[in-house]
């Protein structure tokens, strides 16, 4: 009796279909088979990084090939590919940066410029700006992994310490070309905790935050003083350790050779032309 209601109860209860199914019925199968994969859908499963949010991937699904401007959640960073080779890498960049590069901060554009004269002249911009001139797009990911507290990138550079990141690969700058005193600069040079502390570091201030809030040069140059930046007469009077003047010191690598990266048109991979690059203004490159 009892093992009859119980058998009654399981046929009741499995019924609810609760559990996933292993197959599809037929009528949702058929469904399935006669609607085609888009040419997005079909591009996204050979190519798993095009979920990642980015700017204009509906316009392009080769954003990857040099780019220009990527978003990470609430932040913005910035992309040069100089002829010499690695990568100019401008992170954090809030509206002044655009100014100072003449760019449409609405409008960020996607890719680099195709012409490489003026790309380097953008490049010799970003560093102006505290940018990190990288030896390759993998060394810039293998020092974030050090960041981060990768074990295996860790594990990497105690058994090789020649790649541990140097100092100016640690730094942390922010710098300011306030109107008021043409060709006069504001530094504040930092140095980011990778692999713990050194002892010596110049750690980012506090307060570090409240550059962001800078809406103009101006503004940002106060903002820097208050927390400790040091303003130059000009360019020439600067000697820190890091990428400002790398343009003119001929630079050729931070930890190896510098890998080249040339300019690719989306188009050759199906892509669409990027009718949102904009062209760079070298009228601010002497600076």
């Amino acid at each position: 009796m009892w093992s009859s209601l119980v058998g009654a109860v399981k046929t009741e209860y499995n019924a609810i279909r609760i559990w996933p199914r292993r197959t599809p019925p037929v009528d949702m199968e058929s469904g399935r088979s006669s609607a085609p994969n888009s040419a997005y859908h079909d591009e996204s499963r050979r190519y798993p990084t095009l979920f990642s949010p980015s700017f204009g991937k509906h316009r392009d699904h080769n954003l990857r090939i040099s780019h220009r401007t990527t978003s990470n959640q609430d932040t913005i960073t910035l992309h040069g590919w100089p002829s010499r080779g690695g990568v100019i890498v401008l992170e954090n960049a809030t509206p002044p940066d655009f100014d100072f590069l003449h760019l449409d901060a609405l409008d960020p554009p996607l890719r680099r410029d195709p012409d490489q004269n003026a790309e380097d002249a953008f490049c010799k911009a970003l560093l102006r700006l505290g940018a990190t001139w990288w030896d390759s797009q993998a060394r810039r990911k293998f020092v974030g992994k050090l960041e981060d507290g990768h074990e295996e990138a860790i594990d990497a550079v105690e058994a090789n310490e020649n790649l541990a990141p140097s100092r100016r690969e640690r730094g942390w700058v922010r710098v300011a070309w306030p109107s008021h005193t043409p060709g006069a600069l504001c530094v504040l040079a930092c140095e980011k905790i990778i692999m713990g502390r050194a002892g010596d570091e110049k750690l980012r201030p506090k307060h570090y935050g409240l550059i962001s809030l800078a809406r103009t040069m101006d503004e940002r140059c106060t903002v820097l003083q208050r927390l400790g930046g040091t303003m130059y007469a000009s360019i020439d009077e600067y000697q820190g350790p890091t990428f400002l003047k790398a343009w003119e010191e001929d630079h050729q690598g931070e930890k190896g050779s510098l890998v080249t990266q040339k300019f690719i048109n989306p188009s050759n991979y199906g892509g669409h032309p990027d009718d949102a690059l904009g062209k760079f203004s070298t009228s601010r490159s002497s600076t």
